[in-house]
């Protein structure tokens, strides 16, 4: 019969705090094993941290959607804007007074 290890749970419980890696993982750099590990965690109350690992999913699935979405829709860089051509940008008064006196001079 093996002889029980002592565990340190202050890095267990740092570890699982972080939620960077998985209870398993926890378990073998600990020297116990997952079950011991989850149930320190229930009885003590430590949460999971989990904002890096989602973030992390969060952004593969942003960059696999976009890209499947650019295969189904491509982008048409020949294409030209619908927008009329009419629209003017707004233009300052003296703009608009040094138009008319370079019109002026030039008739």
């Amino acid at each position: 019969m093996t002889r029980p290890t002592r565990v340190d749970w202050v890095k267990a419980e740092r570890f699982y705090r972080a939620g960077i890696i998985t209870t398993k993982m926890i378990a073998e750099k600990c020297d116990c094993t997952r079950q011991a590990i989850e149930r320190r965690a229930k009885a003590q109350g430590w949460t999971r941290n989990l904002h890096g690992c989602i973030t992390k999913v969060a952004s593969e699935k942003q960059l696999t959607s976009s890209t499947t979405k650019d295969a189904i829709n491509p982008v048409e860089p020949d294409k030209q804007s619908a927008a009329p051509h009419t629209v003017s940008a707004p233009v300052a008064p003296s703009d608009v007074h040094a138009r008319q006196e370079e019109a002026l001079t030039k008739a």
